[in-house]
């Protein structure tokens, strides 16, 4: 090994070793025992989304209402894009808005807890613990998606 690689390598052990040395040396900062903070009142706590119940097969979480019997959802949402590169499917106002095909208001949270009471599949691979850059793009068999876009009779024109 060349002299100055060596002297190199020697500087580092002695300076980490003076590092961790100084650290031990230091005495442990003492916690005081303390109460739980009392919360704070103005601050929101998220409330659960409620689920309410239009008839025998319909609900409705948020603007999100679904169909249990047919496995069906419908959210109110605008077309955003005709043509180029997609990116995204449906994406909130404020977000990615130039690369999706939809744009709505809803609540992600809502509209991923009506696929989840629908028994939608979640995610890619079985397998939670590994994580895989490029998943499978096939649905599971059996699982069918469908995508209509229609119009509001409230605001054709």
């Amino acid at each position: 090994m060349p002299q100055p690689m060596l002297l190199r390598r020697r500087l580092i052990v002695i300076l980490l070793g003076t590092v961790a040395a100084h650290a031990a040396a230091r005495e442990p900062a003492t916690a005081e025992a303390t109460s739980m903070p009392t919360p704070d009142p103005s601050v929101a706590v998220p409330a659960k989304p409620a689920i309410e119940r239009i008839d025998d097969t319909h609900f409705r979480i948020g603007a999100v209402t679904f169909d249990h019997q047919t496995r069906e959802i419908r959210f109110p949402a605008a077309v955003n894009m005709t043509e180029g590169n997609l990116e995204y499917a449906i994406v909130k106002s404020t977000g990615k808005v130039h690369e999706s095909l939809l744009v709505s208001t809803i609540s992600a949270t809502h509209l991923n807890l009506a696929f989840a009471l629908l028994n939608y599949p979640g995610k890619d691979n079985d397998d939670d613990t590994v994580w895989v850059p490029f998943p499978k793009r096939v649905p599971p068999e059996g699982t069918k998606v469908s995508v209509r876009i229609a119009p509001n009779p409230d605001t054709t024109p």
